[in-house]
């Protein structure tokens, strides 16, 4: 059996591993260890429907702990498949515990002396809850609380802030931020959202672009993925897109499984197109009956919403980004 080529992209760079369809997910991961130093129990494997491209099943593969039983071939990846890893080496997530350790220690309660607790009756209090995933909440300067637009912005920032599709996300892959606050349309007119120090302040356009109203909620949700994104990868390298889209992805089937009423979003099937669109039939396939007036409409509606989609994805992706804050604003919450 000849060898397999497979392109791996870690980073920026493009890396050709050698494989065989029988070995076993777990070889290629050790493989990827060697060449970028990112440990098996780090790599992170995205995943999307492209010609050339990594598949979902090898997502799943990863994600369910089966890479040591499970072959390439049978995780969906062929010969010349392009796959895309994202995760740091022992070293870097060892300095970020440490980060967050201080951190932790930074703001712990304090302790007092037993001497300055006698005569103290203890009491019961409720369980503390997570942290939040959005420390801080605030509106433009330039909107003092008695204004109008204080109250309204305020409240956009918190349907943001409690959406459960967000807060599901950020759960999941553990993102936070420590300020969401609003960038108003004359600061930045070319930005719709921006991201500093990975996660330390977002900046959402909130308001029209003649500050006449608030920009639709839905359109600056897909900002905040991008937004939220860029905790995980800086600028746009091509893992980038798809993380997004993964992202968008994850709102969709969180609120598809709410409005179903299902309790469990995880070890349950999930939509994967195919090559041929819903209502499609080949010239071949003489035995396909034609498809109906409803299937046609349901075949228009879908491709006009992914064209809507992929058009303001693009929007977003060239009107968003991330940046360094300043040295000063470092370290502030």
């Amino acid at each position: 059996m000849e060898p397999w080529t497979v392109r791996v992209r870690h980073r920026g760079t493009e890396l050709r591993v050698a494989a065989h369809a029988d070995e076993r997910v777990a070889l290629l991961q050790e493989r990827v260890h060697v060449l970028t130093q990112v440990p098996p129990a780090n790599q992170k494997w995205l995943a999307q429907r492209a010609p050339g491209g990594p598949v979902p099943s090898l997502t799943r593969v990863v994600q369910r702990h089966e890479a040591e039983h499970v072959s390439l071939a049978d995780a969906g990846v062929r010969d010349g498949s392009t796959l895309t890893m994202i995760g740091g080496t022992d070293d870097e997530v060892q300095g970020l515990r440490e980060q967050e350790s201080d951190w932790a220690k930074r703001h712990a309660p304090r302790t007092l002396h037993p001497s300055l607790l006698r005569g103290a009756t203890p009491r019961s209090t409720a369980t503390p809850s997570a942290r939040p995933v959005f420390a801080q909440l605030a509106v433009h300067p330039s909107a003092s609380p008695g204004d109008a637009w204080h109250a309204r912005v305020l409240r956009y920032l918190e349907r943001l802030a409690s959406d459960p599709a967000v807060l599901h996300v950020c759960r999941t892959h553990g993102y936070e931020v420590g300020t969401l606050t609003e960038l108003l349309p004359h600061e930045h007119p070319h930005l719709l959202g921006l991201n500093e120090n990975r996660g330390q302040r977002i900046l959402l356009r909130i308001r029209t672009d003649a500050a006449d109203g608030t920009r639709d909620y839905k359109t600056t949700r897909r900002v905040l993925m991008h937004e939220l994104a860029h905790n995980e990868i800086a600028e746009h390298p091509p893992e980038f897109k798809i993380l997004n889209s993964q992202l968008n992805a994850e709102v969709d089937a969180f609120e598809r499984a709410r409005d179903a009423g299902a309790h469990r979003l995880v070890d349950a099937p999930t939509y994967e197109p195919t090559d041929t669109p819903r209502g499609a039939y080949t010239l071949s396939d003489t035995s396909a009956p034609p498809p109906t007036d409803a299937e046609e409409r349901r075949a228009r509606i879908l491709h006009a919403t992914e064209t809507r989609l992929a058009q303001l994805d693009r929007e977003i992706h060239a009107r968003c980004g991330d940046a360094e804050a300043p040295t000063s604003a470092r370290g502030k919450p």
